[in-house]
């Protein structure tokens, strides 16, 4: 890593800049796993390339959403935390705050809209967290949460429109980086883009040529579309997606933020994620859920994009449930 390359004071996105990604691996780091860095010769020899694989699903809550929540509790007053936690998630960040919220022996509701896999449901409950199903739709828990925050007076903790989480979730890259410096390309789930970002804005505070890859389904294509217009898109078609915490229309100011340290969008097939999946239980005997599989279908289905490049996939996490689990294997 030369040091010519550091960007320490530049700020990229939500006025955020590496600094601010160091200081949050500071915050949390008696609170989060470092995760492994694992070079994949399964997946360099068969795509070619030099691939390597953040395994975020071996965090302590079995995503990376823990990175994100701690960093925003860690940085509230001791008020705002005793008045107890309230989020809105398809899971993954609802297990994370509720994490926090027994880490710290504080109140927290967690809403999850219908459809959320019962594992995600099941890791709330575990960590003694108050679970509410509302909504068919994220949206629809969402806006329940804000009214549980505002009847409560609780402090809400947002999954993906927070600067602190942002900075939280750009540890991972950070991570990446401090154990292989010459990483040039960075594949990453899009989801609501607060993993996506984080990792932009670490990357390219560090190397600004390091390119920053979103990946989603087209089945839920709204990041592709929103970059192919250069604003906000949600005037597409969503279906049912295997990649479930990816799924659903996303929001400013994410996309605005996100065109200054992403360099593009990659839309892969159901398919292909259902394979990707089981490539990593039978190459890797790890088991991993859609959302984070998507990174290594993008590998698979565009091969030639990055046969000359070092690679990192975030992969995000492993909640999947034990039905979908073996009607794929």
């Amino acid at each position: 890593m030369k040091n010519e390359n550091l960007q320490m004071g530049r700020k990229y996105a939500y006025d955020l800049a590496l600094t601010d990604i160091i200081k949050a691996k500071n915050r949390i780091e008696n609170i989060v796993r470092r995760t492994p860095l694992e070079y994949s010769p399964s997946l360099s020899h068969e795509y070619g390339g030099e691939h390597w694989l953040k395994l975020e699903n071996l965090q302590r809550t079995g995503s990376f959403k823990l990175r994100g929540a701690a960093n925003k509790v860690m940085s509230l007053s001791e008020e705002e935390r005793q008045r107890g936690l309230v989020c809105a998630s398809a899971g993954n960040h609802a297990q994370a705050v509720a994490y926090m919220a027994k880490l710290l022996s504080l109140p927290a509701v967690i809403v999850v809209p219908k459809g959320t896999p019962q594992a995600k449901i099941d890791g709330v409950a575990r960590f003694g967290s108050e679970a509410v199903v509302f909504g068919d739709v994220y949206e629809e828990a969402q806006d329940y949460a804000y009214k549980v925050a505002d009847e409560r007076g609780m402090t809400f903790i947002h999954a993906y429109l927070d600067p602190m989480t942002i900075a939280g979730q750009g540890t991972a890259a950070l991570e990446v980086l401090l154990e292989e410096p010459d990483i040039d390309t960075f594949i990453v789930p899009a989801g609501g883009g607060g993993l996506m970002i984080g990792q932009g804005i670490a990357a390219k505070g560090i190397n600004e040529d390091i390119r920053v890859i979103g990946v989603q389904t087209k089945n839920s294509p709204p990041w592709f579309y929103s970059f192919r217009d250069k604003k906000l898109n949600n005037d597409v078609e969503f279906k049912p997606s295997i990649a479930d915490g990816l799924a659903g229309k996303i929001e400013e100011p994410n996309i605005t933020e996100s065109f200054k340290c992403i360099d593009e969008i990659i839309l892969v097939d159901e398919g292909t994620v259902r394979s990707a999946m089981k490539w990593m239980a039978d190459k890797h005997h790890m088991i991993i859920e859609g959302s984070s599989a998507v990174t290594i279908a993008a590998v698979m289905e565009n091969s030639e994009r990055f046969s000359h490049h070092k690679t990192a996939s975030i992969i995000s996490g492993s909640s999947v449930d034990t039905s979908l689990l073996k009607s794929i294997l």
